[in-house]
């Protein structure tokens, strides 16, 4: 009997214990009873996250970007002279500086970038430099790794503009995007993106369209891969030559516009 009695009294016990922590964390504020808490995360950003933004963000590169300005501070590029910006087409192409020397050029690619790579970084890479002139190619690896050319368009738009803000006195020469043999698939898009830029283009005074789609295909329309290098994306030596002439007849369109003849008949 007495055995029976203690075991009521310590189920009494336990019951109102329970019940007492029950009421306790429903009335305070903020505390929720552990029996019942679920799990969530409030870990801070883990290292592969902050690794993924870096390798598919602006950030990725700065090393690159760091190097230039290391560079610069000793040997800067000459003000009011020619700046090439861009992604790796014009990364590659070593030999800007003398092939438009009459120019003034000076070559600040960097890497693949995109257009949100290039309006990142321009108040570090371009608009420091007050060049009188930019030719600038990019916009291909925005539309190759998966971006609509709307939303390549309105980075572009948000570059020029800021380009033109900082700038007023700069011409700005956009190349065409050109979808190289192995970038076929994207072809379409980079047609959508090139009639937005041309369109925009024809309203802006100070920015020339160059369209380099013509000289680098063959009589059908397809890519020329005589002009390619062996990973058939990048310009080979004939595909810069292509280019030459067609950047320098923009620029010297303006020049003589600038520098009419006042010689007498």
């Amino acid at each position: 009997m007495t055995r029976h009695w203690n075991l009521l009294r310590w189920g009494l016990v336990l019951a109102i214990v329970a019940t007492g922590m029950t009421l306790l964390y429903a009335q305070e504020p903020g505390r929720t009873d552990p029996s019942t808490q679920t799990a969530t995360s409030t870990a801070p950003q883990s290292q592969s996250d902050t690794a993924r933004q870096i390798a598919t963000g602006p950030q990725r590169y700065a090393r690159s970007i760091a190097a230039y300005e290391a560079r610069d501070r000793l040997n800067p590029p000459t003000a009011g002279g020619t700046l090439f910006v861009g992604s790796s087409t014009f990364t590659r192409w070593k030999t800007i500086p003398e092939v438009f020397k009459e120019f003034t050029a000076a070559n600040r690619a960097f890497g693949g970038s995109t257009l949100a790579d290039q309006l990142y970084y321009a108040d570090r890479m371009i608009i420091p430099f007050k060049p009188r002139r930019i030719v600038m190619y990019c916009g291909t690896n925005d539309i190759w790794n998966g971006a609509s050319a709307e939303s390549v368009f309105d980075n572009y738009e948000k570059l020029m503009s800021k380009l033109h803000k900082e700038l007023p006195e700069c011409r700005i020469y956009f190349i065409s995007a050109v979808p190289a043999p192995v970038r076929m698939r994207a072809a379409k898009s980079y047609h959508e993106f090139n009639t937005l830029v041309e369109a925009h283009i024809r309203l802006n005074s100070y920015l020339r369209y160059v369209d380099a789609h013509n000289a680098f295909s063959d009589a059908e329309g397809n890519p020329d891969n005589s002009l390619y290098a062996d990973d058939h994306l990048h310009p080979n030596d004939q595909g810069y030559e292509k280019l030459i002439p067609l950047i320098k007849a923009a620029i010297r369109a303006d020049e003589a516009v600038a520098q009419p003849d006042t010689q007498p008949s």
